[in-house]
């Protein structure tokens, strides 16, 4: 809840958005955090929402793939478009 705290405080209400798209991390720490902040339900489910739809259509997507063979195009674009997200994540940081 500590962690979920500090990235409610440095990156604001879009946590929410971004905690939605990593594999593997649970959303209830963000929305403890949402409700100890005070953060209206609206925008909660609005941005909860924005999170969860795409990463829900990506993972309905590798889950019909993953049962056939996934051909290596797939995994070359998956892994660029992961490059170009941290190394805009990484810009982004620099600069502020």
């Amino acid at each position: 809840l500590g962690q979920a705290d500090r990235m409610m405080a440095k990156y604001g209400a879009w946590a929410i958005v971004v905690e939605r798209w990593i594999p593997g991390i649970p959303g209830d720490p963000m929305g403890y955090a949402a409700g100890a902040t005070k953060m209206p339900i609206a925008k909660f489910l609005a941005l909860a929402t924005i999170g969860l739809v795409p990463s829900n259509l990506v993972a309905a997507y590798v889950g019909v793939e993953i049962a056939g063979d996934v051909p290596l195009k797939y995994w070359v674009v998956g892994w660029a478009i992961a490059g170009v997200l941290w190394l805009v994540w990484r810009r982004v940081r620099t600069r502020r």
